[in-house]
């Protein structure tokens, strides 16, 4: 009974979060994402992912903290994946926004827990390690690494630590790469052309929780 209620308490914050990106674009000064049959299906997939998605963490939590960082962190990618998509931009309010979460949970464990040196080092080194691997990537490729992107990843190190960034981060190129490679082919795109790489860590991290 509880996996369903967190199930439709996922199905429901989805919608919410992707109606306020949607509220957002239109505030930037784009238009929207059309009510079309194409935005429908998108819709109603990215809401049969939340689902599984909030079945997959809570059927593996090990603790309510662990369950709600990984909630805070997927629904963080929801947001960035829905308005980079069409902005090929991340706010910084997302990153942001899940910083604050993470301190706010992590005074709760120091209250609560007591014992949360492990998990502040596993914390601080995810988010340290992750920065650094990326801004060397990102000299190296001339800026082919959007500033966004490394912020977004530097959150979701510092929320859920090295193992979750990294095989996040790991998924997300194999998808990236697979895509690409598949566009080149089809000659939709050119090897100089960027793809927006928030929906690929959304992928990356639905496929960490699901599966790893």
């Amino acid at each position: 009974m509880k996996l369903m209620v967190c199930m439709g308490a996922w199905g429901l914050l989805a919608v919410v979060v992707i109606g306020f990106m949607n509220y957002v674009i239109e505030k930037r000064g784009e238009s929207p994402y059309v009510k079309n049959k194409n935005t429908i299906a998108a819709l109603a997939v990215l809401l049969g992912i939340s689902i599984i998605a909030g079945y997959a963490v809570w059927s593996k939590a090990v603790s309510v903290v662990a369950g709600v960082r990984l909630g805070i962190t997927y629904f963080g990618l929801l947001g960035a994946a829905v308005i980079d998509w069409k902005l090929h931009i991340i706010p910084n309010f997302i990153p942001g926004s899940m910083v604050f979460c993470r301190l706010a949970v992590l005074i709760y464990q120091i209250f609560m827990e007591g014992d949360v040196v492990y998990d502040i080092i596993s914390s601080i080194v995810g988010m340290i390690l992750c920065v650094t691997v990326l801004m060397i990537a990102d000299k190296i490729s001339h800026g082919g690494i959007g500033k966004g992107d490394i912020k977004l990843l530097a959150a979701i190190g510092f929320m859920c630590g090295v193992s979750v960034v990294f095989e996040t981060l790991f998924l997300s190129l194999v998808c990236c790469s697979a895509v690409s490679v598949m566009l080149v082919v089809l000659k939709k795109c050119t090897m100089k052309d960027h793809l927006a790489f928030g929906p690929f860590l959304y992928i990356g991290y639905v496929g960490m929780v699901v599966f790893l």
